[in-house]
């Protein structure tokens, strides 16, 4: 297995078992920075997720071209905010039917976008220039 693919697969792990957590014990209404750090590791997440998924499709251009490099990067952040708008879809569907309120307000909610975007932003620039060295 790739070593993106090890780190992808261990912080899907870590994210997972971080939410289950805070969600049993309340720690996302106690622990103020805890929701921001989880939007940005899943931001970093789906970015790298991203080039995994379509790493066949990334021209070598992207490593070494600029504009080649602006357009991959802009396809990261744009899918990080694809998923970080299913998630909050997910946590609002979540919150009618069970009750229990996994979404904040308007402006949380931009936030947690807004930390998605970090996150993608994030681990587009660090793993193209990674990928660019390799």
């Amino acid at each position: 297995m790739k070593p993106l693919s090890k780190f992808l697969v261990t912080l899907f792990v870590a994210i997972v078992i971080v939410y289950v957590v805070a969600l049993w014990f309340g720690l996302f209404n106690t622990v103020w920075w805890l929701d921001i750090v989880m939007h940005i590791a899943g931001g970093v997440w789906v970015g790298g997720l991203f080039l995994v998924i379509f790493t066949g499709v990334v021209r070598h251009e992207a490593y070494t071209h600029p504009v080649e490099y602006l357009k991959v990067l802009v396809l990261v952040i744009a899918f990080a905010v694809f998923v970080g708008v299913l998630w909050e879809f997910f946590e609002f569907i979540l919150t009618h039917i069970t009750g229990v309120p996994l979404q904040g307000n308007v402006a949380d909610t931009m936030k947690d976008l807004l930390m998605d975007i970090v996150g993608g932003t994030g681990a587009g620039m660090v793993l193209l220039r990674f990928m660019r060295r390799s």
